[in-house]
């Protein structure tokens, strides 16, 4: 009777063991916990909402009337160790609307808690409906990083949440999509 007991408890455990197992999200360990797209929600503390705002404020205060911003910042970091950002950046007043996406893709290397970042490419195009100032509707410019072009610091996940914080003292959260 006891040996019964004995297997049954085994048996259970195993069961629960396997249902555990089974249950854990195993893509979250991949082994490269950058891996996936983030979406940048603050820099050096401030909300990217909050900057957005401050500068809509600005933007009325020398006479452009009311101009309504919009900006996304995604960053996609790959398994073979490259990485893009992709930035939309979206005007609109009473008489016209421009968009801008712009570009970045590079490299990264990760030690422990440490990162690189190297920036290889930027690439910037303009949208615009004043078509009475620029042909066509579209600018496209080659265009610096406001970041060096390599980029150290350290790093740290925690669920959902990554920041990275760099050598020159620059703090990035970012959010998983």
């Amino acid at each position: 009777m006891l040996r019964q007991i004995n297997l049954s408890l085994l048996w259970l455990v195993s069961l629960g063991a396997v249902l555990i197992i089974n249950s854990i999200n195993w893509s979250e360990f991949d082994g490269d916990e950058w891996i996936g797209t983030w979406t940048l929600e603050s820099v050096g503390g401030q909300s990217i909402q909050q900057q957005v705002e401050a500068i809509e404020l600005l933007v009325a205060a020398f006479g452009a009337g009311e101009t309504d911003i919009s900006y996304t910042d995604d960053w996609t970091f790959d398994s073979d160790g490259k990485w893009h950002r992709d930035v939309t950046w979206s005007e609109r007043t009473a008489s016209k609307q421009v968009t801008t996406p712009f570009g970045f893709m590079g490299t990264y290397s990760l030690s422990g808690s440490n990162y690189m970042l190297t920036l290889t490419e930027g690439v910037c195009t303009a949208l615009t409906t004043d078509t009475d100032n620029v042909k066509g509707g579209i600018i496209e410019l080659e265009t610096e990083s406001d970041f060096a072009k390599i980029d150290t610091g350290t790093w740290a996940r925690n669920g959902g949440t990554l920041t990275l914080t760099s050598d020159g003292g620059h703090v990035l959260v970012f959010k998983k999509k």
